[in-house]
């Protein structure tokens, strides 16, 4: 399954790859949840993120490495992939894409996933896309809003 969602906000792309820093990554944590952040290398090929995600009650635990990233004329952008990932969830990869628009930036979470089976992907996509709409507001924030 696949989510995108694309964010405007005012601030330079190379200025915004650069505020992904771990504070950063802990204000984008969603509501009604709470992080628990052992390891964040960064957002440079071969970084690592462990993190302990709990909601309602539960905890899960999250491994996740940066297996790329790059910087062109006009785009920085990482890519994340989960190596040991919370149950049901057995794939995952989000690439972090900040591109230049002259005026303004914009962010773009693309997030490919997959659970167990079909039909619990069709669950847990609209709580996924829930999740990652709410950083929307949390970008305009950090980095002005168009």
């Amino acid at each position: 399954m696949r989510i995108v969602l694309t964010t405007r906000v005012r601030a330079d792309y190379r200025e915004v790859f650069k505020g992904f820093t771990r504070e950063f990554f802990l204000k984008l944590t969603p509501p009604l949840t709470k992080i628990e952040l052992s390891r964040f290398d960064g957002c440079h090929a071969n970084d690592e993120i462990k993190l302990d995600i709990i909601a309602l009650g539960i905890r899960k635990h999250w491994e996740g490495k940066i297996v790329y990233q790059a910087e062109t004329e006009g785009e920085v952008f990482f890519v994340d992939e989960g190596r040991q990932l919370p149950s049901p969830l057995t794939f995952w990869r989000h690439w972090h894409r900040i591109i230049d628009k002259g005026d303004h930036s914009e962010i773009v979470d693309d997030i490919q996933f997959r659970s167990s089976n079909r039909l619990l992907d069709l669950v847990i996509w609209p709580l996924l896309r829930l999740q990652f709409q709410t950083r929307k507001a949390i970008y305009r924030k950090e980095f002005g809003a168009v």
